[in-house]
Protein backbone atom coordinates (compact mmCIF):
# COMPACT_ATOMS: atom_id res chain seq x y z
CA UNK A 1 0.00 0.00 0.00
CA UNK A 2 1.25 3.47 -0.87
CA UNK A 3 2.34 5.38 2.24
CA UNK A 4 2.01 9.06 1.46
CA UNK A 5 3.76 10.18 4.65
CA UNK A 6 6.71 7.90 3.98
CA UNK A 7 7.00 9.31 0.44
CA UNK A 8 6.82 12.88 1.75
CA UNK A 9 9.61 12.04 4.17
CA UNK A 10 11.69 10.70 1.29
CA UNK A 11 11.02 13.85 -0.71
CA UNK A 12 12.26 15.97 2.19
CA UNK A 13 15.39 13.81 2.37
CA UNK A 14 15.79 14.21 -1.39
CA UNK A 15 15.53 18.00 -1.05
CA UNK A 16 18.23 17.98 1.64
CA UNK A 17 20.45 15.75 -0.48
CA UNK A 18 19.95 18.00 -3.51
CA UNK A 19 21.15 20.99 -1.49
CA UNK A 20 24.23 19.04 -0.39
CA UNK A 21 24.95 17.95 -3.96
CA UNK A 22 24.72 21.58 -5.08
CA UNK A 23 27.39 22.48 -2.52
CA UNK A 24 29.56 19.51 -3.48
CA UNK A 25 29.51 20.46 -7.18
CA UNK A 26 31.38 23.63 -6.23
CA UNK A 27 34.38 21.51 -5.22
CA UNK A 28 34.58 19.20 -8.25
CA UNK A 29 36.97 20.68 -10.80
CA UNK A 30 37.43 19.91 -14.50
CA UNK A 31 39.83 21.19 -17.12
CA UNK A 32 39.14 21.97 -20.75
CA UNK A 33 41.92 22.27 -23.31
CA UNK A 34 41.98 23.66 -26.79
CA UNK A 35 42.85 21.15 -29.51
CA UNK A 36 46.43 22.39 -29.58
CA UNK A 37 46.73 22.17 -25.79
CA UNK A 38 48.06 25.72 -25.64
CA UNK A 39 45.03 27.07 -23.77
CA UNK A 40 43.50 25.49 -20.67
CA UNK A 41 40.44 26.52 -18.70
CA UNK A 42 39.46 25.18 -15.29
CA UNK A 43 35.88 25.14 -14.08
CA UNK A 44 33.87 23.51 -11.34
CA UNK A 45 30.97 21.14 -11.87
CA UNK A 46 28.59 23.97 -10.98
CA UNK A 47 29.75 25.51 -14.28
CA UNK A 48 31.85 28.38 -12.95
CA UNK A 49 35.10 29.13 -14.74
CA UNK A 50 37.92 29.56 -12.24
CA UNK A 51 41.05 29.85 -14.30
CA UNK A 52 42.52 30.39 -17.74
CA UNK A 53 46.05 29.34 -18.66
CA UNK A 54 47.60 30.47 -21.94
CA UNK A 55 50.90 29.14 -23.22
CA UNK A 56 53.50 31.90 -23.14
CA UNK A 57 54.15 31.41 -26.87
CA UNK A 58 50.61 32.57 -27.58
CA UNK A 59 51.03 35.83 -25.69
CA UNK A 60 53.09 37.15 -28.58
CA UNK A 61 50.58 36.19 -31.25
CA UNK A 62 49.87 38.98 -33.66
CA UNK A 63 46.57 37.32 -34.52
CA UNK A 64 44.28 38.03 -31.55
CA UNK A 65 41.41 36.22 -33.27
CA UNK A 66 43.27 32.91 -33.13
CA UNK A 67 43.94 33.37 -29.41
CA UNK A 68 40.28 34.20 -28.79
CA UNK A 69 39.21 31.06 -30.64
CA UNK A 70 41.57 28.92 -28.55
CA UNK A 71 40.27 30.41 -25.29
CA UNK A 72 36.67 29.95 -26.39
CA UNK A 73 37.32 26.33 -27.39
CA UNK A 74 38.96 25.51 -24.06
CA UNK A 75 36.18 27.25 -22.12
CA UNK A 76 33.48 25.34 -23.99
CA UNK A 77 35.31 22.07 -23.32
CA UNK A 78 35.62 22.82 -19.60
CA UNK A 79 31.94 23.70 -19.26
CA UNK A 80 30.90 20.61 -21.24
CA UNK A 81 32.96 18.45 -18.90
CA UNK A 82 31.53 20.30 -15.88
CA UNK A 83 27.96 19.62 -17.03
CA UNK A 84 28.74 15.94 -17.60
CA UNK A 85 30.40 15.60 -14.19
CA UNK A 86 27.49 17.32 -12.47
CA UNK A 87 24.94 15.07 -14.16
CA UNK A 88 26.85 11.90 -13.31
CA UNK A 89 27.41 13.03 -9.70
CA UNK A 90 23.72 13.77 -9.23
CA UNK A 91 22.66 10.48 -10.84
CA UNK A 92 25.05 8.43 -8.68
CA UNK A 93 24.02 10.16 -5.45
CA UNK A 94 20.30 9.81 -6.15
CA UNK A 95 20.65 6.14 -7.13
CA UNK A 96 22.74 5.43 -4.04
CA UNK A 97 20.65 7.24 -1.45
CA UNK A 98 17.17 7.01 -2.95
CA UNK A 99 16.89 3.83 -5.01
CA UNK A 100 13.11 3.83 -4.58
CA UNK A 101 12.77 7.14 -6.48
CA UNK A 102 15.72 6.74 -8.84
CA UNK A 103 13.57 5.27 -11.61
CA UNK A 104 10.83 7.89 -11.43
CA UNK A 105 12.04 9.95 -14.36
CA UNK A 106 14.57 12.05 -12.46
CA UNK A 107 16.90 11.92 -15.47
CA UNK A 108 14.76 14.55 -17.19
CA UNK A 109 15.72 16.98 -14.42
CA UNK A 110 19.42 16.31 -14.92
CA UNK A 111 19.56 17.80 -18.44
Amino acid sequence: MFDMFKMLGKLNELKTEAAQIKQDLKTLEVEGKSASGRVKVTATADKHVHGVWIDSDLAGWANATALQEEVLEATQMALKQAAHLAKETIRARINEKFPEVAGMGLDQWLG
